[in-house]
């Protein structure tokens, strides 16, 4: 079972924060988020609150004592494969004259929201996937 210290790493990790990152969004020093990711110090409810909202998480997430699987992360290299498949969709998308949407012509803001959104979905994809197909004891 994860402490709360290692769950707050787990969350920060996933969000792709630095330590430092995750203090200035707490307001609180970096050292004192390394002392509580170390579990060398536990946090008051207070600034147990302050991380979960810099987090973006609720603040039962980090103190719960239910076993859970770490969430799954994205490595750089499985990013850099998201690009490269967006990267051609978009040029492909913005090569397209006469693109439409129901009937009515797509604007240069509708194609890049449409990218946004396929961004969203092919990370949500590999994640999935890694989740899926990657056994426990190879997950980070």
């Amino acid at each position: 079972m994860a402490t709360v210290g290692e769950r707050i790493k787990i969350y920060r990790k996933e969000k792709g924060f630095t330590q430092k990152e995750l203090a200035e969004k707490a307001n609180l020093s970096r050292s004192h988020i390394a002392s509580i990711e170390g579990n060398q110090y536990t946090p008051s409810l207070a600034t147990l609150n302050e991380i979960a909202d810099a987090l973006g998480v609720d603040s039962t997430l980090l103190i719960s004592d239910k076993p859970e699987t770490p969430p799954v992360t994205l490595t750089k290299k499985d990013k850099m494969e998201i690009d490269e498949y967006l990267n051609n969709f978009e040029n492909e998308l913005l090569s397209q004259t006469g693109l439409m949407f129901d009937g009515e012509p797509m604007t240069q803001e509708s194609k890049e929201k449409l990218i946004a959104a396929m961004r969203i979905g092919a990370e949500m994809a590999k994640k999935e996937a890694k989740e899926k197909y990657t056994p426990k004891k190879f997950r980070k």
